[in-house]
């Protein structure tokens, strides 16, 4: 979808397999992150973040590369903000992947599988200093992620949106948007 060979998983957003989505400044967001939170076990640890990378995986590049990158949301500091209790869709029995035309059909043989404990959450409102295109990644994986867009103009009263993470059994890591 993207173009880009990654680790085997990707976001599921809202409902769609890694779709290009949209912000508008001055609008906040709310991220309600379960890509995991246990650092020595990177396979469930999907730190998700917000970045100009349109590669990710900002914990597994030099200093070098880690410099030339600009982080928007997830971290605070060094450390990442975006995980929470792991989630994965998961397998009931044999992988069925071939049999369907579609993600939407495949993934109706899934189950949403939580490991014990509670969602993360943080916030994030793009400004005019937030470039136009920004990337959704993951900071342990590279391309898990995809594109961003940051427009200007009112958005509608009340909007938020709200991110929950979780990892798709062929792997996707799921966001939805209330």
């Amino acid at each position: 979808i993207t173009g880009n060979s990654g680790s085997g998983i990707t976001w599921y957003l809202n409902g769609l397999l890694i779709p290009e989505i949209r912000f508008r400044r001055g609008v906040t967001y709310t991220f309600i992150t379960e890509g995991g939170e246990d650092s020595s076990v990177l396979a469930r640890y999907h730190p998700f973040y917000l970045t100009d990378s349109d590669r990710g995986g900002y914990l597994v590049k030099s200093m070098a590369d880690q410099l030339e990158e600009t982080i928007y949301a997830g971290f605070e500091g060094e450390t990442p903000i975006g995980v929470g209790r792991y989630c994965e869709y998961q397998n009931q029995g044999t992988d069925r992947s071939l049999e369907f035309d579609t993600f939407e059909e495949y993934k109706t043989t899934l189950k949403l599988e939580c490991d014990p404990g509670t969602p993360g959450m943080f916030r994030w409102t793009p400004d005019e200093s937030t470039p136009d295109v920004i990337y959704y990644q993951c900071a342990t994986h590279q391309f898990l992620g995809y594109k961003a867009y940051v427009e200007d103009g009112a958005a509608a009263h009340g909007t938020s949106l709200l991110w929950s993470m979780a990892a798709m059994a062929l792997a996707s890591l799921a966001l939805h948007l209330i």
